[in-house]
């Protein structure tokens, strides 16, 4: 079972706010790395892919908080 790079934590940044070009680019990328089981390098160097995994990482650490991760 391979680690998905996203899922990795991430040093604390300033808050991102939304983006429905950059979001929507980014969840493009989590479904090409379903797909494939792993980040393209060329893809995991851009803007989108470092906002996918700040924005995963968010709701990871949020859910924690409350109790609902394991």
């Amino acid at each position: 079972m391979s680690v998905v790079p996203f899922l990795r934590p991430v040093p604390p940044v300033p808050i991102i706010h939304y983006d429905e070009g950059k979001a929507s680019r980014a969840y493009m990328a989590y479904l090409g790395v379903l797909a494939h089981g792993q980040a393209d390098p060329d893809l995991a160097a851009t803007d989108e892919w470092e906002y996918l995994r700040q924005c995963a990482y968010r709701q990871f650490e949020a859910a924690y908080a409350a109790g609902g991760a394991a």
